[in-house]
This record gives C-alpha cells, structure tokens and sequence, in this order.
C-alpha cells in the first residue's frame, strides 16, 4: 500500500510538472492582415499676413472624415497570457479638405486653403493580455510616417501666397483586441492616434503655421495566423 501511495504521488507530481512546463512554453507567431474602417482630420492653420498696418492674423480648422484601409505584417510572441508583437503596416486613405476662410478676412480678397494627406506607413510595438483562450486586448506604441500638402492662396497676390509639401514622422499610440475565430484566423478592431508637429512656412508677407492636429483612425481588421514551432521554456 505505501508502496502503491508513494507512485500515486510521484506520477501526480509528474502531471503537475509537465502541466506548468507545457503552460509556460513560449509560442511565437507571423501573421498578415488587410482592415477597412473610417479616420479623422482636423488641420490647423494659423496664418500672419504682414501686407498691412496692422497685420492680420487668422486661425481656422479643415476637418475630414474619410474612409480608409490598410494592409500589415506582423510578429507575436505569446508567454502564459501575455504577448508581445511587432507589426508594419500602411494605411490607405484620401485626408483631403479645402474651404476659404474669406468670412473670417475684412472680405476685400478670397483665400481659398487646401490640406491633404494620402496615406501612412506604420509600425508598432504591442504588449496585451489574453482575457481569455481566444481574446487578447492590447496597447501599442509606434510611428507614423505622413507626407501632407498644404495651401494658402491670396487671390491676385502670387507673391504672398504659399503651397507647400513635407514628410514628417510622429508618435503613434494604439488600443485594441483581437478575438481568435480558429487557430489561423482572427477578427479585431483597433484606435490609433498620431501626434504631428507643425510646419512653418513663409513667402513674401505671408506666414503660414499648420498643424495636423488629429489625426484619428478606426479599423476592424482580419489576420491570418502562421504558427511557428514553439520556442523554449520559461521554467525549466
């Protein structure tokens, strides 16, 4: 009887070592996804014209809403519930807005303004945890690479008018889940929010500031998963 009592106590122990072994293996994963979902503008202008005694200075907002897409690759690593990723990815998209803020001038010429952005590459950095077997929520931390457009046009002065391009870099923050349809596939959505900095630009009279100053994207997203053999373990 001890005898049979001491190998029930060995094999269980056994089953418990090998079951937290198994649990603590490290699973790594690449993964490519398309998303289709909506983004958010709003370009800022602040604008000195020095032609006059006083100088006149006007501030005013082009927003847009416009549809958008996106394509991405991505790496995950999966420890216990916690994961770890990177993913690339370029959004597809048509920012573009203008308007004429002449009720906001003495009325005497039109300005008619432009601001425009056609799409992004992206990449991130995730850490999430899995709420259950097949979800996982997660923020991320990345870049966002823009090129923009941008005009400021005085009727009938060229000189003082100003039309401008420039590719800028910003921070980009990112929240989300991924539910888990099979082992391959997995529907999520996803917020995204880009920080840009301004640009200033100057021709004749004229100075221009402007700010994209949000640039918010909403994406429901579909990815396919590619197991990778299972890396190592975390416990020995």
């Amino acid at each position: 009887m001890s005898k049979l009592f001491k190998s029930g106590l060995l094999i269980t122990g056994l089953s418990i070592a090998m079951s937290s072994a198994q649990s603590a293996e490290i699973t790594h994963s690449f993964n490519a996804g398309a998303g289709l979902g909506f983004g958010y503008s709003r370009f800022n202008f602040k604008v000195n014209e020095a032609a006059g005694v006083p100088s006149v200075l006007r501030k005013y907002d082009l927003a847009k809403n416009t549809p958008l897409g996106n394509l991405s690759l991505g790496y995950r690593l999966r420890w216990c519930n916690l994961m770890a990723g990177l993913e690339a990815d370029y959004l597809f998209g048509d920012f573009k807005r203008s308007g004429d803020p002449n009720y906001l001038s003495n009325g005497a010429t039109s300005r008619p303004s432009q601001a425009s952005s056609n799409g992004a590459f992206g990449a991130a950095l995730k850490v999430g945890y899995y709420l259950s077997p097949d979800v996982v929520g997660y923020v991320g931390a990345g870049i966002e690479t823009r090129k923009f457009k941008f005009g400021y046009i005085i009727q009938g002065q060229p000189a003082d008018s100003i039309s401008s391009s420039y590719t800028q870099t910003a921070f980009a923050g990112r929240l989300g889940f991924d539910f888990a349809l099979s082992r391959s596939v997995t529907l999520g959505a996803e917020y995204r929010k880009a920080f840009y900095n301004g640009q200033i630009k100057q021709n004749g009279t004229t100075t221009v500031k402007f700010k994209p100053e949000t640039l918010d994207t909403v994406l429901l997203h579909v990815r396919f998963t590619f197991d990778l053999p299972k890396t190592w373990l975390a416990q020995r």
